[in-house]
């Protein structure tokens, strides 16, 4: 019995000494299958079988034939495949903005495959026309700052935080308040809805540019995001900042379709009119562009009253990269 109480510790010792062993070993073994799968990732990634931004482990699930990921997560060409957003993909025919007409002067979109116009200017029989007519209408919606001119300025002038530079008639809205964001979504947006047209044309998310705030970044991605529930493409027009960010986190990337950018080559100045871009502004927005496009959105390019060598030089860059383009001579795009 003595020798039995005394062999007892000895035999509790070698257990935990055993399962300390056990509990070493499996650690062991984790560290190099964990050190394998960072191989194998980095490979994958290399060979372009494998999107770097995904995690290690679904990414390798995910190829397996019978493995899944418990969250799947939606790619650029199942995003293109979708119904609602084939409708800008397969439209690469002319382009044109006419955004300061109303629907009495209809008759200027002739001829052109897709057009974008302020359908809040036109009724539900004229849209319905221009879309008879061949073209895809895209509709203006005016998200981050307010014109004076609309009917419902009274009611949300309250959440303007300040003028727009060049644009006096014109304030910065506080995209942060739900209100704002609520009425844009769930009332501008459901009428431009119910007048058929097919997508939208985010404007003056440059709001924040001029204000650069998480508070107004985060209100500009919830309108993005509501605006989903309409199943309709989005451009964003400007706004290269707000895009920037957007796309360098992910939040932004399956949320749009294309982006439009303004004077890249030829700018408007309401003291000295039309002119050409600055060479550093030129190079600044072409790399925008560029990089937008390496994130498969489509690119649409907006110049104003270029010469003859200019509007060639624009179809040129335009057409090598497909790239769309209008080239307007007014900066009211009328």
């Amino acid at each position: 019995m003595a020798n039995e109480e005394q062999n007892a510790p000895v035999e509790e010792q070698e257990e935990k000494t055993t399962f300390k062993g056990f509990i070493m070993g499996l650690l062991a073994f984790t560290v190099v299958m964990l050190a394998g799968l960072i191989l194998v990732n980095t490979a994958l990634v290399n060979l372009g079988l494998l999107d770097e931004k995904k995690g290690i482990v679904n990414q390798v699930i995910s190829i397996l034939p019978f493995g899944h990921s418990d969250e799947e997560e939606v790619t650029p060409s199942q995003f293109i495949e979708t119904e609602a957003n084939t409708t800008l993909y397969q439209n690469t025919g002319s382009f044109g903005v006419f955004i300061g007409i109303d629907g009495s002067e209809a008759a200027r979109c002739a001829g052109y495959d897709l057009v974008v116009i302020d359908a809040q200017e036109f009724t539900a029989e004229q849209v319905a026309q221009l879309k008879a007519g061949g073209a895809t209408v895209i509709s203006y919606l005016n998200v981050g700052s307010m014109e004076q001119s609309r009917a419902y300025y009274g009611d949300y002038s309250g959440f303007g935080l300040s003028a727009r530079d060049g644009w006096p008639d014109e304030v910065w809205m506080d995209v942060s308040q739900p209100d704002w964001q609520n009425y844009v979504t769930g009332t501008l947006a459901a009428d431009l809805v119910a007048k058929g047209v097919d997508g939208f044309f985010l404007d003056n998310t440059d709001v924040y540019y001029a204000y650069p705030t998480d508070e107004i970044y985060n209100g500009l991605l919830t309108i993005i995001n509501n605006l989903q529930g309409y199943n309709l493409p989005i451009i964003i027009n400007g706004g290269d900042s707000f895009v920037s960010r957007g796309l360098s986190t992910g939040e932004l990337t399956y949320l749009i379709e294309a982006i439009c950018q303004e004077d890249v080559f030829t700018t408007y100045d309401q003291y000295k009119g039309y002119s050409f871009q600055s060479k550093a502004d030129t190079e600044y927005y072409k790399q925008y562009v560029e990089s937008c496009a390496q994130q498969n959105l489509l690119v649409y390019i907006i110049e104003y009253a270029p010469d003859p060598d200019t509007a060639a030089m624009i179809s040129e860059y335009c057409n090598a990269r497909n790239f769309q383009y209008y080239i307007s001579d007014s900066i009211l795009l009328n």
